[in-house]
C-alpha cells in the first residue's frame, strides 16, 4: 500500500510519499546489511597503505603523486587485478623516477649559457684505459665551439688492426647544468644525440657517465642521491633506499670529509665527494692534459 500525504503550509506544498504494505514496516539505511569487502578492496588497501609510508621520501624526490594515481599506472592495474585473483607476489610500480632524475641535471641551460660552459670546457682531456683492461684509451680534444674529436687507442701493443683511430666529428652542447648532449652526424647526413651526466670538477678535469646512468649530484639536505633505478635518500643521519617495485628500507650509511659511504646489497659504495658536490663511483674521469690551443 502507498499513501501520499499532502501539506500546504506558508505558500507551497509538501508530498511525501509513504511505502508499507500488510505486515510490513518502513526499512532505513541502518538495518541494511553492510556492504561486503571485495578481495580488490583488500588489495587497493594494502597498495594505499604501503604507498603512504613512501609519500615523505616522494615529495623529497620531487613526485607528488597520490596513492589513486598510482594505481592508475598500467603494471599496478595489472598486478592489482592479480592481487585479487591470488596471485603470490605482485609486483607494483610505487613511482615513476623520471622526474627526479631530470631535476638532478640541474637547471636547463639557455643557448647564451651553453656557449659559455662550452667555451669554458675547451681543452684535451685524457681517459687511460684501466690497468689490465681491454678497453680503449680515450683523448677527447674539446673546441671553443662546442667541436668534439675523439682519438681512441686500442689496448695492446700497435699493430695494424690496433692502430689509434678517430671518430666522425661530434658537436657538445650542455642542455642541463650536468648534462651533456653529444651529437654525431653520420655519412648520410643523419644526426643522433646522445645525452650523458656530466661533471667538471674545480681542477677542470670532467666526469662523464656513458651507460649506467650515473651522476653527479649536489649536498643539499635531504640529500637524494641516484642509483640506477634506486634512490637513497638521507636526511639528518639516517639513510632510506626508496625502490620502485620493493618499496623503502634503511640502509646505513656515512658521510665524511671527502666521501659519502653507503651499504647497498651487502657492500660499501663510495661516491668521491668534489666540493660541494657527490660522484657516482660509477662516472668516468676525463682529466684535462691542456687548454684548448696548448
Amino acid at each position: 500500500m502507498v499513501a501520499k500525504g499532502v501539506h500546504r503550509c506558508a505558500g507551497f506544498v509538501l508530498v511525501i510519499l509513504v511505502s508499507g504494505g500488510c505486515g510490513s514496516k518502513p526499512t532505513s539505511h541502518d538495518d541494511a546489511a553492510p556492504i561486503p569487502r571485495t578481495p580488490m578492496d583488500d588489495c587497493v588497501a594494502r597498495f594505499d597503505a604501503t604507498h603512504a609510508t613512501l609519500a615523505p621520501f616522494l615529495v623529497d624526490l620531487g613526485i607528488r603523486e597520490t596513492a589513486a594515481t598510482a594505481r592508475t599506472r598500467a603494471p599496478n592495474v595489472a598486478a592489482l587485478r592479480g592481487c585479487a585473483q591470488n596471485a603470490p607476489h605482485p609486483t607494483y610500480v610505487w613511482f615513476d623516477g623520471g622526474t627526479a632524475r631530470a631535476q638532478l641535471f640541474g637547471d636547463t641551460v639557455t643557448p647564451a649559457d651553453n656557449t659559455t660552459r662550452i667555451a669554458a670546457l675547451a681543452g684535451r682531456y685524457a681517459h687511460p684505459a684501466p690497468a689490465g683492461s681491454l678497453d680503449d684509451s680515450v683523448v677527447w680534444t674539446i673546441g671553443a665551439d662546442g667541436t668534439l674529436v675523439v682519438e681512441r687507442t686500442p689496448a695492446g701493443p700497435p699493430t695494424k688492426t690496433t692502430r689509434p683511430t678517430t671518430e666522425p666529428p661530434h658537436q657538445l652542447a650542455f642542455t642541463r647544468a650536468r648534462q651533456l648532449a653529444i651529437a654525431t652526424t653520420n655519412a648520410t647526413g643523419t644526426t643522433s644525440r646522445q645525452f650523458v651526466p656530466a661533471f667538471v670538477d674545480g681542477a677542470g678535469d670532467l666526469y662523464l657517465s656513458f651507460t649506467s646512468g650515473a651522476m653527479a649530484i649536489p649536498l643539499a639536505s635531504p640529500l637524494v642521491l641516484g642509483d640506477a633505478d634506486r634512490w637513497i635518500v638521507r636526511r639528518a643521519e639516517a639513510c632510506t633506499l626508496v625502490d620502485a617495485q620493493r618499496g623503502a628500507s634503511p640502509i646505513p650509511c656515512r658521510l665524511e670529509r671527502d666521501r659519502f659511504v653507503v651499504t647497498l646489497d651487502g657492500s660499501e659504495q663510495v661516491w668521491p665527494r668534489r666540493g660541494d658536490v657527490l660522484l657516482h663511483p660509477a662516472m668516468e674521469r676525463f682529466a684535462r692534459v691542456s687548454p684548448h690551443g696548448k
